[in-house]
């Protein structure tokens, strides 16, 4: 897999976030103000075919928040999806970043406890779609 970083919204990006969260899953907000302030994560197949997405949000001098990972379905189920959570940790580690966090469908706890995320703080609901905080602490690589 072949990550590519980009300081502005790709199109791939939005493709790929459009079959996963409006297509698939029905949300119809899927872009934001948020999408302008964050760094974009693309990550390839083989062929160069995009196959997975998230966003990076500096929220504190040393916080983090990463979201919109989105992976499409033939990819998942392949490590697709962790190894975009380790590449959008690298980069959060090389930024000076110690604590990442991550506003979770409730569906993808699971996922996310298994990569080292503990639940913080109640679930809400965004969208009619619960959603729980996570949070991660990693070293900082200055």
């Amino acid at each position: 897999m072949i990550f590519k970083v980009y300081d502005s919204l790709p199109e791939e990006a939005k493709a790929v976030r459009i079959t996963v969260f409006v297509d698939e899953q029905g949300f119809t907000d899927e872009f934001d103000a948020t999408d302008d302030d964050s760094t974009h994560i693309i990550g390839f197949d083989e062929s160069g075919r995009p196959a997975t997405t998230c966003r990076i949000i500096k929220c504190g001098e040393s916080v983090y928040m990463f979201g919109r990972i989105a992976v499409l379905k033939e990819y998942r189920g392949k490590g697709y999806g962790a190894a975009t959570v380790r590449r959008a940790e690298e980069i959060i580690a090389e930024r000076g970043g110690g604590t990442v966090m991550i506003h979770s469908q409730l569906q993808a706890k699971g996922f996310y406890e298994a990569i080292g995320y503990v639940p913080t703080g109640e679930t809400d609901v965004e969208q009619g779609c619960p959603h729980l905080m996570l949070t991660k602490e990693i070293t900082a690589k200055h």
